[in-house]
């Protein structure tokens, strides 16, 4: 048996025992999160197995919002996402309830931290009105909705969040906060001018809050029953759109991008090279390999919204790497961003994964480059118009070159250079939980069951199946005490993480064991 199926076993047992002697309500909220995209199908398909069967389903696109009532209410626009809810037992009085609206990183870290800023809860789930009684949007993989019963939507209507998904630390959340907000482009004070999408509507927005001592907004002290939970390891994969078929361009099937066996050379990029697309630095697709036999044909590089965990890995990794020391947002002066770079080629901004790998991004425009984390269901729909890029020589999901194809099946991405370290844009997934709430347990449940359904979509590495992590180190000015890995049992991480060079667990363990310290404050 393995050690996830060992940990599922225990895990149950103590949660039926936690059932035949609770003597709480009968009914039970499992789990009312907010937070990343990057999860949210897994914790979905995970909940699904998860709660008692027979179990039903409700998904809705920009179903709900998240309700900051911090400054009387009126200072801070509602933020709206994409909401699954999985329940069990009958309609009109459920039993067990499950939820997952998901927002970007740094959102749900300043909705779960701001949650006690105020003597009641000042963030809150909010269903839109008109929802109860409708059809879903058949969102979680495997499952077919049915209308949301009004009994299951009370459950969580109007009630706080008890999980905060993230692909970034509450550090590197808080400072992609403050620079976002310290930005003249988007206005100061507590709450930023929206940042626009270049292609929609889309719209997103910062808003101040701290992780430690007390609210901005409200002077009361924030939330401090949270824990930061590691859930999982999973690549920011760097896609280019190959739709063009003309010659000496990524889609040219018959000459330019072909070598001497038909194989395409548009299969790797050097990570100074792709900075210079993000920095407005470069614009040219010749430059993706460096072949200047081919035509100049400018590029459109496509970028995620500053509270983005996908733009925040991104960019602490390539641009603003340590050795690089650039950025995304040089030069930028435009929002909606539309900026021209040398060559003539554009930079653009997409709000959201949807957005990122859809028709109107990177999966439709031609010869653009667009980057996403992982997941089965954030690239499914671009297969056929898109392939994937090497970075500095190193597949992110396969275990040798594929030529940029992606995997043929959902178990086929083996990450091998994420479990190795050696890719240079993995990120970590994490869940800020309320430790105090009783229902912990079932948090570590679906956590539990989430690791055995991974492996069959290849979503994302476990942590506790992760042979490297990066190293913390201190946020100048956000940073709350000494900065710790949390490799060394008894000692929580704490620490910026985002960039943090890499190095196996098991050197940080043997390295206290002989010093008494930790491998922390190093860049890449």
């Amino acid at each position: 048996m393995s050690k996830s199926s060992i940990k599922l076993v225990v895990l149950s047992v103590a949660l039926i025992a936690m059932l035949a002697g609770s003597s709480l309500e009968a009914q039970t909220v499992w789990m009312n999160a907010v937070g990343a995209s990057s999860q949210w199908k897994t914790w979905g398909v995970a909940a699904s197995f998860a709660l008692p069967a027979p179990n039903k389903s409700w998904s809705k696109k920009k179903g709900a919002v998240i309700r900051d009532t911090r400054g009387g209410g009126a200072l801070i626009p509602d933020q709206s996402g994409n909401i699954w809810i999985v329940w069990s037992g009958p309609d009109a009085a459920p039993t067990n309830v499950a939820a997952y609206l998901t927002v970007d990183s740094v959102v749900g870290q300043r909705t779960m931290f701001a949650g006690d800023a105020t003597p009641a809860s000042a963030t809150k789930l909010v269903l839109n009105a008109g929802v109860i009684g409708t059809a879903g949007d058949n969102q979680i993989p495997g499952m077919v909705d049915s209308p949301l019963p009004a009994a299951v939507a009370a459950a969580i209507d109007g009630k706080p969040f008890d999980v905060g998904f993230s692909e970034v630390r509450p550090e590197d959340a808080k400072r992609a906060t403050a620079v976002t907000l310290a930005n003249p482009l988007y206005g100061g004070g507590p709450v930023s001018n929206n940042i626009l999408s270049s292609i929609s509507t889309g719209k997103v927005f910062a808003v101040d809050f701290n992780i430690s001592g007390n609210d901005p907004i409200d002077g009361f002290p924030v939330r401090q029953d949270l824990e930061t939970v590691y859930i999982g390891a999973s690549p920011v994969v760097v896609f280019i759109n190959d739709t063009d078929t003309n010659p000496g361009v990524p889609g040219d099937g018959s000459f330019g991008d072909r070598d001497a066996i038909g194989y395409p050379v548009f299969q790797d990029i050097h990570s100074g090279v792709l900075a210079g697309f993000y920095d407005g630095t470069l614009s040219l697709t010749r430059d993706v390999n460096g072949d200047g036999t081919l035509p100049a044909v400018t590029t459109t590089a496509f970028m995620r919204e500053p509270l983005s965990g996908t733009y925040n890995t991104f960019e602490y990794n390539i641009p603003g790497s340590a050795g690089l020391g650039s950025s995304q947002e040089n030069g930028v002066t435009t929002n909606p961003l539309n900026e021209v770079a040398p060559g003539g080629g554009l930079r653009q901004r997409a709000i959201g994964t949807g957005e990122m790998t859809g028709l109107s991004g990177a999966g439709g425009v031609a010869n653009s480059l667009g980057y996403s984390f992982w997941g089965w269901g954030n690239f499914k729909n671009i297969f056929t118009t898109t392939r994937y890029l090497k970075v500095d020589g190193v597949d992110p999901l396969q275990d040798k070159s594929n030529y940029g194809y992606y995997p043929f099946s959902y178990q086929a991405a083996t990450f091998k250079n994420v479990k190795n370290g050696t890719y240079p844009i993995w990120g970590t997934y994490i869940a800020a939980v309320d430790q105090q709430a009783w229902n912990y347990a079932y948090f570590a449940y679906i956590n539990a069951v989430a690791d055995l359904v991974t492996p069959f979509f290849s979503e994302y590495v476990p942590w506790s199946q992760m042979p490297v992590f990066r190293s913390h180190y201190t946020i100048p000015g956000i940073s709350v005490g000494a900065s710790h890995n949390g490799n060394i049992a008894g000692i929580p991480a704490s620490g910026g993480q985002v960039g943090g060079r890499t190095y196996p667990k098991q050197a940080d363990i043997d390295y206290y064991s002989f010093s008494g310290m930790e491998i922390v404050e190093k860049r890449q």
